[in-house]
């Protein structure tokens, strides 16, 4: 889980690893993604463990929970997935996963034109067949608006 020591926001990188592929990786975050988390880091993320927040309980108040604030320090894996279900829940995605923000980061990267490297390292795929899946997709969609578009 990410730490305020993963951020780099003096040269606006982001560093973590993916136990998944057993795999370190650092990532460039944009300059309003910069903003955004020194604000964040500096004034309300947790001292120690995670920079997550847990999610209001029922100890915390109805009010509280329905609001999706969040109190204490220390958010895991399990709550961040409630915590996106519960956040996309508010804007009418019902189900939505932290796999279903990264499929989406996936295909707009492809849509967009992001060399298959470049996708492929941001992604932290170790072969090309992963990353080629959003750039084949990318471009039968591109094809597809063309014809309509006629």
């Amino acid at each position: 889980m990410l730490k305020a020591r993963d951020f780099d926001l003096d040269h606006g990188e982001l560093h973590f690893y993916r136990p998944k592929v057993d795999r370190e990786q650092r990532l460039k975050i944009s300059e309003k993604t910069v903003a955004v988390a020194r604000v964040y880091l500096e004034k309300d993320a947790p001292i120690k463990g995670t920079i997550w927040r847990v999610g209001a309980s029922a100890r915390d108040g109805k009010e509280s929970v329905l609001a999706g604030r969040l109190s204490g320090p220390g958010m895991s894996g399990r709550t961040l997935t409630r915590r996106v279900a519960q956040l996309g829940e508010r804007i009418g995605l019902k189900g939505l996963s932290a796999h279903d923000c990264r499929h989406y980061w996936a295909s707009q990267a492809a849509k967009n034109q992001t060399p298959l490297p470049e996708l492929q390292d941001a992604g932290g795929w170790n072969s090309v067949a992963m990353p080629m899946r959003y750039i084949e997709k990318s471009q039968v969609a591109s094809v597809r608006r063309r014809k309509e578009q006629g």
